[in-house]
C-alpha cells in the first residue's frame, strides 16, 4: 500500500488516499479522479478546466 496526498480543488485540503500497487499501475483517468474528489470532499468537480481555473 502507497499513500497519495491529494488537495480539494476547492478549499485546499489535503487528504490522503491510499493506493494499492494494481491501482496504481493503472492510470486513473480525469474523470474517475474527479469522482473521487467528489465523493472524498463532497463537492461537485468543476464542469470545464476554466471553472477550475477560477476557483
Amino acid at each position: 500500500m502507497t499513500k497519495k496526498l491529494i488537495h480539494c480543488p476547492k478549499c485546499g485540503k489535503g487528504s490522503f488516499i491510499s493506493l494499492n500497487e494494481k491501482e496504481e499501475k493503472r492510470k486513473v483517468r480525469k474523470k474517475d479522479f474527479d469522482k473521487m474528489v467528489e465523493a472524498m470532499f463532497k463537492i461537485p468537480p468543476p464542469k470545464n478546466w476554466k471553472e477550475r481555473e477560477k476557483r
